[in-house]
């Protein structure tokens, strides 16, 4: 399987443009989920626009130069709500659209059905952290909306 990993832009301008951070942090998830993918022999790319102010044609030009047959799309707060739901819009675009499946810290409190009242036409959603094997062989198997793990997870303290 042909994965590409997507860390959209934090948010964007009234221009369209993504809004330069003044600090990023670094999502651990995707980068955890694109590595088990690879250990399992599939071919995995990173495609990291949070510092790429024209980001649409980074994206456009990386979805026409490769056929891809799942995009795992990083989404970290409710901030990023907007800017991933063009980036849906913008992969759905495609004559051939690979399946979407979206992860990332608000995915502990919102599950597909939510992002799909927000206008985010996915696949599915990895709902928690402490991500398993039976997470990514559910997303092999082509596994629809909610995908939680069942195996045994770390619970972090609150601060």
């Amino acid at each position: 399987m042909k994965i590409l990993v997507v860390i959209p832009p934090y948010v964007l301008g009234e221009d369209g443009m993504a809004v330069m951070p003044n600090k990023a942090m670094l999502p651990i998830g995707p980068l955890v989920v694109a590595g088990m993918f690879r250990d399992r022999e599939h071919k995995v790319e990173l495609l990291d626009l949070v510092f790429e102010s024209v980001w649409m044609g980074v994206l456009v030009s990386r979805l026409a130069g490769s056929e891809y047959d799942l995009i795992l799309l990083s989404c970290h707060t409710a901030r990023n709500i907007a800017v991933c739901r063009q980036v849906v819009r913008l992969i759905r675009s495609f004559q051939r659209s690979p399946r979407i499946i979206l992860g990332g810290n608000i995915c502990v409190d919102l599950g597909i059905e939510d992002f799909r009242m927000l206008g985010l036409d996915v696949d599915a959603v990895i709902r928690g952290y402490g991500h398993g094997e039976d997470i990514i062989e559910a997303i092999e198997e082509s596994g629809e909306g909610d995908i939680r793990s069942q195996q045994v997870q770390v619970i972090l303290p609150l601060p």
